[in-house]
């Protein structure tokens, strides 16, 4: 999962709050039917139009977040288990970037019924990139360089909701549904042979670690500010949401 992509889903169920219950609301016919029913219906809405229109906001938030870019921190590499070298790599100064180019790669989906507003978002990247500076240690050999990857095609689900009677945010998944390849580019004069392991090298530990990193530098930032939305954001601003929508109950 990309547990670093949950502010986005707590940043838009915040604002779309605030400024989208005329978006949620149903039609009178809607409520007419609601109301003979005499039932608790689920209602669902398309929000693709609401979401591209606080995109820019979606991006700056990561921004000025300090999570794009994002450091990333020194690793050490062991490469006893590749055939032709047998040494350890430093990797320094690594930098996560291009998060908050994120878009909608689907559809935005609300459901609202029973109190809950449920969200279920289809999201992703062109591109991540990451950068590291590099020492590798071969015998009596030692290089200095650079390593750039570039992630492509990057697509996500996000599904949480929100609960009107505890104003809680809740986060149930976020899966990384789709990773298109990955492109390497090496600098500091290798030789060949040298060349293609790294290359092996710096792709598996970038499909692996690499991610993984980013997702737990981005749970502490995220924890916080769900924490914070669930403290003392929520409650003050769904009392007119629920008015918008009372006829669901």
């Amino acid at each position: 999962m990309f547990l670093f992509y949950r502010f986005l889903f707590v940043t838009f169920a915040v604002w779309m709050i605030q400024v989208g219950a005329d978006d949620i609301a149903p039609s009178s016919t809607d409520k007419n039917d609601i109301l003979e029913s005499n039932k608790t219906i689920i209602v669902e809405k398309n929000l693709n139009k609401l979401f591209d229109r606080m995109l820019p906001k979606i991006r700056k938030d990561i921004v000025k977040m300090g999570l794009d870019p994002l450091s990333l921190p020194d690793q050490y590499l062991r490469t006893t288990k590749i055939p032709g070298l047998r040494g350890k790599i430093h990797l320094q100064k690594g930098w996560a970037q291009e998060a908050s180019t994120i878009k909608r790669t689907g559809d935005v989906i609300v459901q609202y019924g029973g109190k809950k507003l449920n969200f279920d978002f289809a999201l992703g990247f062109d591109t991540l990139d990451i950068t590291y500076a590099y020492t590798l240690k071969y015998l009596l050999y030692k290089r200095k360089g650079d390593f750039h990857g570039q992630f492509h095609n990057v697509k996500l689900k996000v599904y949480g909701f929100i609960d009107f009677t505890t104003y809680q945010v809740t986060l149930k998944y976020f899966d990384l549904v789709h990773v298109g390849k990955f492109s390497l580019k090496l600098e500091g004069h290798l030789a060949d042979h040298l060349l293609n392991v790294l290359t092996k090298l710096f792709t598996t530990f970038s499909r692996d670690s690499v991610l993984k990193n980013i997702e737990e530098r981005f749970e502490e930032t995220l924890q916080a500010k769900i924490k914070e939305f669930n403290d003392s954001v929520l409650e003050p601003i769904l009392p007119s949401f629920l008015n918008a929508t009372k006829f669901y109950n």
